[in-house]
């Protein structure tokens, strides 16, 4: 078998245990207003990136040449859909 599919399966099971574990640390966090959270969230998301396209020399892929309407339009659906999800979070946790 091949490693690459391989190496696709483990970082595709190690995103979805660390988003899935996002509602514990939610759920813990309950003196942080859902509005910060979800900015801080997105910074060191945004941080993140910047530092692994810095690192890997791909500058190129900062600058939108196309469809920024739509780039837009997917930042604010992401955003509202960590919203509802932190507020859905709040709402339903057992404590």
């Amino acid at each position: 078998m091949d490693t690459v599919p391989g190496k696709a399966y483990a970082e595709l099971i190690t995103g979805s245990v660390i988003f899935g574990m996002l509602g514990i640390f939610v759920d813990w966090l309950d003196e942080v207003p859902t509005l910060p959270m979800i900015f801080y969230k997105q910074f060191f998301g945004v941080l993140s990136l910047l530092a692994f396209i810095i690192i890997t020399g791909r500058m190129s892929l900062i600058v939108p040449r196309r469809k920024k309407r739509y780039l837009l339009l997917l930042g604010f659906i992401n955003t509202s859909t960590i919203l509802t999800y932190f507020i859905c979070i709040r709402h339903t946790s057992f404590r």
